[in-house]
C-alpha cells in the first residue's frame, strides 16, 4: 500500500504536533455560564434615526415610483367619474382592447418571422403601428375632456381594427411571396 507525502509527513512529526496542549483551565472557562449583562441599554437616539432614514427611504421610493409610472390616467380612472350609460362602452372598448390587442400581438409577431429577412417592410409596419398608437393616444386624451364619449370609444375601436387589418394584410401578402418563392424555387431543382 502507497503512503501519499502528507500521511509521511504527518506520521514522521507526530511528537511536533503535540507539543502545545490547551491549559486545563480552558475547558471551565467554556463551560461557566456567561453573566447576564443588566447594563445593556437601548440608544434610543439612534433607534429613531434609523426609524427616521427608512420612513425617509419609504416616501422617497413612493415619489420615485410616481415619477417613473404616473397614475392611471386611462380608462379606469375615467369610468369613476362616468354615468351608466358611458360605463358601459367603457367596459366595451376595455373588452375590445383586451381582444384586439392579443390579436395585434400574435399578427406582429406572424409578420415579423415572416418578414425577417426585410427589415425595410418591418420599420415601415412599425412606423404604421407608431402613428396608429399616436393617434389612439389623441383618442383617449378627447376621451378624458368628455367629448362625445361615444364617438371617441367608436373611433378608438377602429383604430384597432385598423391595426389588426394592416398586420393581416401584410401577413397575407407574405404568406404569397412565401408559396410563390418555394414553387420558383422547386421548379428549379426540378429542371436541374
Amino acid at each position: 500500500m502507497k503512503t501519499d507525502q502528507l500521511e509521511k509527513f504527518i506520521l514522521d512529526h507526530r511528537e511536533e504536533f503535540d507539543e502545545f496542549e490547551p491549559s486545563p483551565d480552558l475547558w471551565n472557562k467554556i463551560a461557566a455560564p456567561k453573566p447576564v449583562s443588566r447594563g445593556s441599554h437601548i440608544s434610543w437616539k439612534r433607534v429613531m434615526y434609523r426609524v427616521a432614514a427608512v420612513i425617509v427611504i419609504f416616501i422617497g421610493s413612493y415619489y420615485v415610483h410616481d415619477l417613473i409610472n404616473p397614475p392611471a390616467k386611462g380608462i379606469s380612472a375615467i369610468q369613476s367619474s362616468a354615468s351608466e350609460e358611458d360605463r358601459q362602452m367603457l367596459s366595451q372598448l376595455m373588452e375590445s382592447k383586451a381582444y384586439y390587442t392579443s390579436l395585434i400581438d400574435t399578427k406582429t409577431e406572424e409578420v415579423f418571422l415572416l418578414a425577417a429577412e426585410k427589415p425595410m417592410l418591418r420599420d415601415e409596419i412599425q412606423q404604421e403601428m407608431k402613428d396608429l398608437d399616436r393617434e389612439f393616444l389623441e383618442l383617449q386624451n378627447d376621451l378624458h375632456d368628455n367629448t362625445d364619449s361615444e364617438e371617441v370609444i367608436a373611433a378608438m375601436i377602429q383604430n384597432y381594427r385598423l391595426k389588426l387589418q394592416i398586420l393581416e394584410e401584410t401577413l397575407m401578402q407574405l404568406q404569397v411571396q412565401k408559396k410563390e418563392n418555394n414553387i420558383r424555387h422547386e421548379n428549379k431543382s426540378v429542371s436541374i
